[in-house]
């Protein structure tokens, strides 16, 4: 694409979340009533990625009415589609999914859950018996890897019980009872006030159908939110005495924690890989650190950086924060021989995702398919094989354009299992998990950072002396730019940067 420009800001994206994120967090950490005070502690994330991806939507939309120029959108994106025809979208998913609960598990899959459990090995048990608050250790609703091997090397029982033991489906009675006590409570108008003036940190006015749509979307989101805490805490015997979870974000976890919390129980979180306390980015406390006693990251390092670099007491609702523990157990690298000249790279993206932004926004879709069509294009005149890899989250696929760069189909399946078909691997996007497994298989990397994933500066130093590192930045048009000479001299330097001081203290890797 010659010509191109994006009219979202991304200056302007950051500056209404952390508006709005800050004003959010300080009511809570406000309120005298414990209820009003969990309301909000559960909602905070969800509110921040809901109100980045309405500022988003709004601020494309007045930029379509003001220059006169059509936009078209996918149906996936239901705000920007509703705003679009000055219409105000109907229901959010948070609110769907607090009044629809979890699904409960079939009843004819009951003998495949009794046999994993007999013959699965991963330190914890499915089978369980009585109330989960009757259990003898710790009870996990989340499964991974790094929470596996702590319960093999804990002494006691770690039980798994799934999130739709609590969240079965919401009484229409209850749902109103609720409605009326956030109604009652003002919060919702409170934070109506909150998110117009985060847009106008970011330069736009939250006007129309899009205030309108916030209006709903906090009292709809509170509500849910008040009745599933109510719900919980009206039968403290099936909340379990000590919860294990992954990420603190998604909305029954969170939930379950605050309830807990509130209990008198213990939370203890896990870190997601690759961890981030090598980032200055203030999602991480409001996501993971809240409603926490103790936090489990992936090694020492991670543990005593995070209160360093990552950790913001501002943020944090609860008093204190969580004790953050670094795991101890080294991680072997693959041995993998160097090739002695590049002729293959694999190129690794974000996710291509529809409207709904996060808390740590990647590139819009439209801005990515710009970059990633134009970088493709360099590569191959540059002479390389290249292999693209997406995202296996992506709710979008790339265009079918891409292939007919690169000559071929983009790869499939995980990248543990690929990457012995690449001579170097090519990421810009440094908060990938993929990148960990690239930094253990000892592949050559290079590293295109456009700064977006906030990086401390001793991390940035760390990694650069391992990944060859390209600068880029965003210009006027919003367009990913880097100087295309220092791409080749990256992939040529790649093989013969090898420190490791990144890897060990960050990741483990020996």
């Amino acid at each position: 694409m010659r010509e191109f420009t994006w009219p979202v800001s991304r200056a302007g994206l950051l500056a209404t979340r952390d508006a709005f994120i800050t004003a959010c967090i300080g009511l809570a950490r406000q309120q005298t009533n414990a209820d009003w005070r969990d309301w909000l502690s559960v909602l905070s994330p969800h509110a921040m990625a809901e109100v980045m991806t309405v500022y988003s939507a709004w601020a494309l939309r007045q930029h379509c009415r003001n220059s006169g120029q059509a936009c078209h959108t996918v149906p996936q994106n239901r705000l920007l589609s509703s705003f679009l025809r000055d219409q105000c979208p109907q229901g959010s998913l948070l609110a769907d999914r607090l009044r629809q609960g979890m699904p409960k598990p079939s009843g004819l899959r009951l003998p495949l859950r009794i046999a994993r459990s007999l013959l699965v090995r991963d330190g914890l048990r499915r089978l369980y018996f009585g109330e989960p608050g009757a259990q003898p250790g710790p009870v996990v609703i989340t499964t991974s890897g790094r929470i596996s091997a702590h319960a093999r090397r804990n002494n006691r029982p770690v039980t798994y019980i799934g999130p739709h033991v609590w969240f079965g489906p919401l009484a229409e009675s209850d749902l109103k009872a609720a409605t009326a006590a956030v109604s009652e409570s003002g919060l919702a108008e409170v934070l109506v006030r909150i998110a117009a003036e985060a847009f106008a940190a970011g330069g736009v006015a939250l006007e129309g159908a899009a205030r309108e749509y916030l209006a709903d979307y906090f009292l709809d989101a509170l509500a849910g939110i008040c009745a599933r805490l109510k719900s919980l805490l009206e039968r403290p015997e099936r909340l379990p005495r000590e919860l294990w979870t992954g990420a603190g974000s998604p909305i029954w976890p969170r939930l379950l924690r605050h309830a807990v919390r509130r209990a008198g129980g213990w939370i203890t979180g896990f870190d997601h890989t690759p961890g981030s306390s090598y980032t200055t980015s203030i999602q991480k406390t409001v996501v993971d650190f809240e409603a926490c006693n103790e936090f489990r990251t992936i090694s020492p390092g991670q543990a005593e950086a995070y209160p360093r670099w990552t950790l913001r007491l501002d943020l944090l609702v609860q008093p204190h924060p969580p004790v953050i523990v670094g795991h101890e157990q080294v991680i072997t690298r693959a041995r993998t021989a160097r090739p002695d000249k590049i002729r293959r790279v694999m190129l690794v993206t974000s996710e291509y995702t529809t409207e709904m932004e996060r808390g740590l926004p990647l590139l819009p879709v439209p801005v990515l398919v710009d970059w990633h069509a134009r970088l493709l294009g360099r590569l191959k005149a540059l002479g390389y094989e290249v292999l693209l890899k997406g995202h296996p989250e992506s709710d979008q696929p790339f265009p079918d354009a891409f292939s007919a760069i690169t000559g071929q189909p983009p790869l499939q399946g995980r990248f543990e299992n690929l990457a012995s078909q690449a001579d170097a691997v090519i990421f810009d996007w440094s908060r990938t998990t993929t990148l960990a497994a690239a930094l253990q298989f000892d592949l050559p990397i290079v590293h295109i950072d456009f700064g977006l994933g906030f990086l401390t500066n001793q991390a940035d130093a760390m990694l650069s002396r391992r990944c060859a590192t390209v600068r880029g930045w965003l210009d006027r048009d919003n367009r990913c730019q880097i100087a295309w000479d220092e791409l080749q001299q990256a992939i040529e330097t790649a093989p013969g940067l090898t420190d490791r001081e990144f890897e060990a203290c960050y990741l483990n890797l020996q």
